[in-house]
């Protein structure tokens, strides 16, 4: 309570937090927008995708202390190789669960197992210790009188945001993205039309997965140093047509983007008021 009776005393204190929680809530938003296709869409309860986000942190992490390159470039680079991951593990999981019509309790056990054996593996052979990464833009500032924007903070804001909207176009505005849409809401449609639901939802969360490398990668190489899950203890058409869901299911599906969004940008906003 101390702490927010004086950034609320000096405006420019108060306008910093609030700017450093708005470029906060973009890293947030891309943490959040794999989960909201998985969990949202797909109707898929993916608790391991936290795992997979510290893992594209420390694939950021080894290839930066070895080649020295940059953090943004090698999560841009492992996308493809995120995507692989995310399909692979979705034929498992629809093989093993969705397919018998247990992928309720089962397919949650599932998940949670990948989360763990993820977990342990890179306590294993990380340890427990933070890692940093070097990057041109991790000490910089970009000051506009009071106003102070950290590139540590600002470049990974931009480009999570960019594939936020990315995201966002490619689900609304292409043949593809409309049938993931779909797929939740009528998937006999999808097959009246000739698509396979499985081959769409196995894309979808292929996405999903992939975006865990943007996540990963940038944001917490870049805002925090990455550490082991368990050890993170810082305080601190015709055919588009019926293959097109429904209005008010387009409007859902954006309303879960924006919500996730904006929560976010709470969340890093309140956070950054308290620190």
């Amino acid at each position: 309570m101390y702490c927010l009776t004086g950034i609320f005393s000096q405006p420019d204190l108060l306008t910093n937090a609030v700017i450093a929680g708005l470029m906060l809530g973009g890293f947030y938003a891309a943490v959040t927008c794999g989960v909201s296709i998985s969990f949202g869409i797909l109707d898929i309860v993916n608790i391991a995708h936290p795992a997979f986000i510290i893992l594209g942190s420390y694939l950021a992490y080894i290839v930066n202390t070895r080649l020295g390159v940059d953090p943004i470039i090698v999560s841009i680079v492992m996308l493809p190789a995120f995507y692989v991951l995310g399909a692979a593990v979705y034929e498992v999981y629809y093989h093993s669960f969705e397919r018998r019509g247990q992928e309720a309790l089962r397919g949650l056990a599932f998940f949670f197992g990948l989360l763990f054996i993820t977990e342990v593996g890179l306590i294993l052979v990380f340890g427990v210790d933070y890692r940093y990464v070097e990057a041109a833009y991790i000490g910089p500032t970009l000051r506009f009188g009071f106003v102070d924007l950290p590139l540590r903070m600002l470049i990974p804001c931009v480009v999570s945001l960019a594939m936020v909207g990315g995201l966002q176009v490619f689900l609304s505005r292409t043949f593809t993205g409309r049938a993931i849409m779909a797929v939740a809401q009528d998937q006999l449609a999808l097959q009246l039309m000739a698509c396979s639901p499985t081959r769409i939802k196995r894309t979808a969360f292929a996405i999903s997965i992939a975006t865990a490398s943007i996540a990963g990668a940038p944001p917490v190489a870049v805002i925090e140093p990455p550490a082991p899950p368990l050890a993170m203890s810082k305080p601190d058409g015709s055919a588009k047509q019926l293959a097109t869901p429904s209005a008010r299911h387009k409007a859902d599906a954006a309303r879960r983007n924006i919500e996730c969004f904006m929560a976010a940008l709470l969340v890093s906003m309140i956070e950054r008021g308290q620190a």
